[in-house]
């Protein structure tokens, strides 16, 4: 049938399925339809009917109301409305947004991290003028005052600047990014955001700096004249500590609150404790990891590498600072980036890079042959060929169909019980496959079609039907009963670009069932795409042929794009992370220093030296950086199966590289800054002038 074009759709109505999706679309009056004689016995066709009602009413409540909703999905019909899809659009943004709130929330906390480390580091080395005061009558609080004072100040400093620099960022983001936009990007500001940084900023450095400002409270006025002196008092007796750990928790939990989605208030502060309980984990770990480095030593170790292990466990030792603070770093950064791969992975691409482009649908056996060699013809490989029956499911373990839909114990979703299953049969499993349970089948023999035949079963499908190996399942194959025992069970790679199907069949059952072939091919440029169409149709004009690099080529962009942004805070996170590591190396140097007079008196060369430290560090930098990412696993589990529900994905990337990467940095910058320490005379120790 030859007809005018007479125009073209900018926007197209939904379509009926995801698979029509990938299909050229083109609108014929009802009456031309029929005259092509389309819609036969063995066509796949979908009919959709749309209707319109006044502005307000209630389509969900007063027309797709449950009962009515149930009595169409067992009739197999599907429906929605406008405001449905709606809401579910609302639920795919829901994880988009969470998560970005998370990522807010671990910058907050890596950059309260840094704000303590900094702290600490600054105490350390004002403790003799600490010491001075309290010599010269000066009060206990007075002088953690004088200190909480610069604290606040560098708060306000910060923050104002923080705030400054992220209202020129959004002014600037949109001129960047509106050329991959087809919309304007408003940039209006918000004084209510630009005061709420402001004070959540303060009120964070405020909270972090007072933790390491507690040591102020336990400097000695002995210690002015005699290095390492505190009082005799025990943290944990002094009241301001517990009030310091209150309003630590509280501006998290409140900051948490505060940047939780609206549909998940209380992700913040289930976040915090979360937290709370890695820090509390690290810390159990780190006098762990004391213990047995003491346990571990042995006279018969070199003498470079005892006195390493040994450091993990000596007096004032950097093992639970390193542990804290550096493995909480780790921590939040392999979580976030885990969560985003799971998360790119639901959107359902992979790489497609060497996968097929280009799919023939509804190839006729006695056509198979004719197409591959004209695939063959345009020097393109046939890189997929999948034979395909439609068939419906009838049973369930002996039940039928009707009582399974009738028994609400059973919970099966409807879609599986009204979905047409176009399965395939094979003797081999394909590389998006992987054999999970069972024995696989690659053929059979003198098939007796009153028994049931072997089948291969997606394990996602198998889970919904609430069936295993050896179940039974009962299939209407175009109008013939096919009875099935599930004899393996497979995970499927859904995000690849391949042909993968929920039942596979060996060989040797389907051969002679009605139903056609998918063949995939890989078109090396839009010329050779369409041509091959070109000659298909024109040879073929029963087979759809589709071209779906577009459709590959979009997705990826959005992933690339998403990807960005979140290599942007990557990257911020790494670099607060490297100055913790930075504080953290500098809190013990003079412990290093003192160290390193002490093992010189005693006879110790400058290498036995240079390598004490360079085993400590790699040992400190080792143990932290494991820890936090074997940590993060549990927290990428809780976070994909409570906030996100989406399946958990395991890659190992993240925690290989921030181990590697975490321990060369630690001892890269460890022996960078313990450089000139093996030169300090010891008469300058003595003295208290480091």
């Amino acid at each position: 049938l030859e007809v005018p074009i007479i125009g073209y759709l900018i926007v197209t109505p939904p379509r009926p399925n995801a698979f029509s999706a990938f299909a050229p679309q083109v609108y014929l009056a009802k009456d031309r339809v029929e005259e092509t004689e389309l819609l036969g016995s063995r066509s796949l066709a979908f009919f959709r009917k749309y209707y319109q009602f006044e502005r307000g009413y209630d389509v969900d409540k007063n027309i797709l109301n449950d009962e009515r909703k149930e009595a169409m999905r067992t009739a197999g019909i599907q429906s929605e409305s406008a405001e449905g899809r709606k809401r579910n659009l609302g639920r795919a943004l829901d994880n988009l947004y969470s998560f970005l709130s998370l990522i807010g929330f671990m910058a907050l906390m890596l950059g309260g991290i840094g704000v303590a480390s900094a702290i600490h580091v600054h105490v350390l080395r004002r403790v003799s003028t600490v010491a001075t005061l309290r010599c010269i009558g000066c009060p206990v609080n007075r002088a953690f005052a004088i200190f909480l004072a610069q604290g606040i100040m560098l708060g306000v400093v910060g923050s104002v600047a923080g705030t400054t620099l992220g209202v020129i960022i959004q002014k600037l983001a949109p001129l960047v990014v509106e050329k991959f936009l087809p919309f304007e990007v408003a940039a209006p500001i918000s004084v209510g955001a630009i005061v709420g940084s402001l004070a959540i900023g303060m009120l964070l450095c405020v909270s972090f700096s007072l933790l390491p400002l507690l040591s102020v409270r336990r400097v000695a006025p002995l210690a002015a004249l005699r290095a390492g002196v505190q009082t005799g008092r025990a943290w944990w007796k002094d009241p301001a500590v517990w009030a310091v750990v209150a309003v630590l928790v509280g501006t998290l939990v409140l900051t948490g609150l505060a940047l939780s989605p609206r549909k998940s208030p209380f992700l913040g502060a289930g976040f915090v404790a979360g937290v709370s309980l890695v820090i509390v984990v690290l810390a159990a770990i780190a006098r762990l990891i004391s213990m047995l480095a003491r346990k571990a030593l042995r006279p018969s170790m070199p003498y470079t590498l005892r006195q390493g292990l040994a450091n993990l466990h000596r007096p004032r030792n950097q093992t639970l600072l390193f542990m804290v603070s550096i493995g909480l770093s780790v921590f939040l950064i392999v979580t976030m980036l885990s969560t985003q791969q799971m998360l790119i992975a639901q959107l359902g691409v992979g790489s497609a890079k060497g996968k097929s482009n280009v799919f023939m649908i509804d190839v006729q056996p006695d056509q198979l042959a004719q197409v591959q060699e004209t695939i063959k013809l345009r020097d393109m490989p046939i890189q997929e060929t999948a034979p395909m029956v439609s068939m419906r499911l009838a049973g369930i373990k002996g039940k039928p169909l009707a009582e399974v839909q009738e028994d609400e114990s059973t919970r099966v979703p409807g879609w599986i019980l009204r979905r047409d299953f176009r399965s395939t049969y094979r003797d081999v499993l394909v590389e998006t496959e992987e054999l999970t349970a069972g024995e696989w089948i690659p053929s059979v023999t003198d098939v007796d079609f009153e028994s049931a035949v072997p089948v291969s079963i997606e394990e996602g499908v198998a889970k919904d039907l609430k069936v295993g190996l050896g179940d039974e399942l009962e299939m209407d194959v175009q109008g013939l009963p096919l009875k099935m025992k599930i004899t393996s069970v497979r995970k499927v790679d859904w995000s690849s670009m391949t042909l993968n199907f929920f039942l596979v069949f060996p060989l040797g059952v389907l051969e002679d069932a009605p139903g056609f072939s998918v063949v995939g091919t890989r078109a090396p440029n839009a010329e050779t795409s369409g041509e091959l169409q070109r000659a298909i149709v024109k040879d073929f004009p029963n087979i759809t042929v589709f071209d779906v690099t577009l459709i590959i080529q979009t997705i990826e962009s959005v992933i690339e794009k998403i990807g960005y942004v979140i290599r942007f805070m990557a990257l911020f996170t790494v670099f607060t992370g490297i100055i913790i590591l930075i504080g953290a190396i500098l809190s013990g140097k003079r412990d290093r220093i003192e160290e390193s007079v002490l093992l010189r008196t005693l006879g110790a060369s400058k290498k036995q030296i240079r390598a004490i430290i360079l085993t400590e560090y790699f040992f400190l930098g080792l143990f932290a950086a494991l820890t936090g990412a074997l940590l993060s696993m549990v927290a990428g589990w809780a976070l994909a199966t409570w906030v996100f529900k989406v399946e958990f994905l395991f890659y190992a990337w993240p925690i290989i590289s921030a181990v590697a990467v975490v321990t060369t940095l630690t001892v890269t910058f460890g022996m960078f800054l313990s450089r000139g320490i093996t030169s300090h005379p010891p008469l300058t120790i003595l003295r208290g002038g480091v």
